[in-house]
């Protein structure tokens, strides 16, 4: 077997060679080697039994993987320390937009969360600024993205023109909650 993975795979044109030399044979190099006789398959081909193991065997991989994956969640965020941020974190979980909002309402509650962020007193500590303006950025950006993909959808873009507005929304959105993670926002 070892043998013919390099006939099968690496060199085609030996194993083809040696069945050509070996006659009557038809042996392949690893026929040889193994000292196995080919013959002339005289009998009828009949199918196996079902097996059960068809359906059990996918399920088994598919149940594994699912467990696994579900081990492999990324470190969950822990809730910053700092007053403010936690304000922030606040503004996130009650204004963050619902599954199944359209485009228009996100862009809405985008909207309202930099103005909820912006309304607060200003922030006293470095860590503190900081957040905020990381948060105000990514943000903007996520709107800006959001903006763009709109704007494509009312004017009949083409669909390469929004696919690829909609991709950078998707990795818009993947860096800001990143960012967000990193400050210790898990909310937002």
């Amino acid at each position: 077997s070892v043998i013919g993975v390099f006939e099968v795979l690496a060199f085609p044109l030996v194993g083809l060679v040696a069945m050509v030399v070996s006659g009557k044979r038809r042996q392949r190099l690893g026929d040889l080697a193994a000292g196995t006789i080919v013959r002339r398959n005289d009998r009828p081909w009949q199918p196996a039994q079902m097996s059960h193991l068809v359906y059990i065997y996918p399920i088994l991989w598919i149940g594994c993987a699912i467990f696994w994956g579900a081990q492999l969640d990324p470190k969950p965020v822990h809730l910053s320390s700092d007053p403010y941020m936690q304000q922030v974190d606040e503004i996130c979980r009650t204004s963050r937009p619902l599954p199944g909002a359209t485009p228009q309402q996100v862009e809405g509650e985008i909207s309202q969360m930099v103005a909820d962020v912006q309304a607060l007193p200003a922030p006293q500590t470095a860590t503190a600024k900081h957040g905020r303006s990381v948060v105000l950025k990514w943000w903007r950006r996520s709107d800006d993205a959001l903006q763009q993909v709109l704007t494509d959808l009312r004017g009949g873009a083409e669909s390469q023109t929004t696919r690829a507005d909609a991709e950078r929304l998707v990795v818009v959105t993947r860096n800001a909650s990143l960012a967000a993670r990193k400050l210790g926002l898990p909310d937002c």
